[in-house]
């Protein structure tokens, strides 16, 4: 996990599998990021909790085991 400005660059790497399409791009209009990007998971949701000069932002996402 990366900033770059307004932006939130999310990967994923795998030592076992050669993994296609690991790579997330989240952008936050006019707010840069700040220190203190968050990210963990929590009753089946991975939760991303991103600070802007704007706003503190909470992502929620149900995670799907394979």
């Amino acid at each position: 996990m990366r900033s770059d400005g307004p932006n939130l660059y999310l990967d994923e790497y795998s030592t076992d599998h050669d993994l296609k399409e690991s790579s997330l791009c989240i952008n936050f209009t006019r707010a840069n990021i700040i220190p203190g990007v968050k990210i963990f998971s929590h009753c089946g949701m991975l939760v991303l909790i991103v600070p802007t000069q704007a706003a503190i932002h909470r992502i929620m996402v149900t995670l799907r085991l394979v």
